[in-house]
């Protein structure tokens, strides 16, 4: 095997950048002769939360940031493929993620095995993740909503509702199952999910995971679809499920804090599938991949 040069550089959480202090999360390499590029994360926060305290699922919200970070780098492969761009890529990257200068390394049986012998030199104890099939799956189970729905729009409801297959992204094991979807002069696609922190960030970060996932997925349908999160909040306060959906709303992300609200915006606002059907027929969408919900 011819050797390459790859470079790298140390993926880094940073929470405050007027102290600078900084606890490694991963490591990215790239080689651009054979158009490589990959990110591999610490399974878990526990390196971060021995530094700054707190326990690790008081990192939920970086745990998101790193497969957002991932996810992202995939999208953006090309930038890759020459020194500049890929510094300019690392220095816009936000979220309190910062990266170490880029270094050379050779690679002597490929860029695969190199990233991989990084990841175990800079994070020996990190033990290999679990699979987890549904990392994000509902907090409410889909038929306690169909049931909601159901007895609230009657039977009739079930012809405005669909089941869909799990959302897969390219070059990535992770799947994420959506609760249902409903349309209106959108396909909505629902997802629910239940925060553990009050802070802002943790349900913003869902909610574009979610989106780029969504743009990133290999079926057309899903790029023209719209994401919806169904979140229950750790509390009322603060008006934080307010700025929160008007947020999301800013970047065609809907928001319900309740299955009573959104229970009520499908009973009003949802139509027949049918519609949907010749809507998206240019999307070459199988049929298969539709069910009518059974309630």
């Amino acid at each position: 095997m011819t050797k390459e040069i790859g470079y790298y550089s140390l993926i880094q959480y940073c929470p405050d950048q007027t102290i600078g202090e900084v606890a490694n999360i991963g490591v990215l390499l790239f080689a651009p002769k054979s158009r490589f590029v990959n990110v591999r994360v610490a399974s878990t926060n526990e390196r971060v939360a021995r530094i700054f305290g707190g326990g690790v699922h008081k990192y939920d919200t970086l745990q998101q940031y790193k497969e957002g970070l991932a996810d992202w780098v995939k999208t953006e492969k090309h930038k890759f493929e020459s020194m500049e761009g890929a510094r300019n890529f690392l220095a816009a990257y936000v979220n309190r993620i910062a990266f170490t200068p880029i270094r050379s390394v050779i690679c002597p049986d490929g860029a695969e095995m190199m990233i991989e012998s990084l990841f175990q030199k800079f994070f020996p104890d990190d033990a290999t993740p679990k699979t987890t099939k549904h990392p994000h799956g509902p907090y409410v189970p889909r038929k306690r909503i169909f049931q909601a729905l159901q007895k609230k729009c009657g039977r009739e409801i079930a012809s405005k509702l669909a089941i869909l297959p799990e959302l897969a992204v390219v070059g990535s094991e992770r799947t994420i199952q959506p609760a249902f979807a409903f349309q209106n002069e959108h396909f909505n696609v629902v997802f629910s999910k239940a925060f553990s922190s009050e802070r802002y960030d943790e349900q913003i970060g869902f909610g574009l995971l979610i989106s780029r996932k969504m743009k990133m997925a290999e079926e057309k349908f899903w790029k023209q679809s719209v994401p919806v999160i169904l979140g229950r909040l750790p509390s009322r306060k603060h008006n934080l499920s307010r700025d929160i959906s008007e947020t999301l709303g800013q970047l065609q992300i809907g928001f319900y804090d309740s299955e009573e609200k959104l229970i009520d915006y499908v009973e009003k606002e949802a139509k027949p599938l049918p519609t949907f059907a010749e809507k998206f027929a240019a999307a070459k969408v199988e049929p298969s991949l539709f069910d009518y919900a059974a309630v």
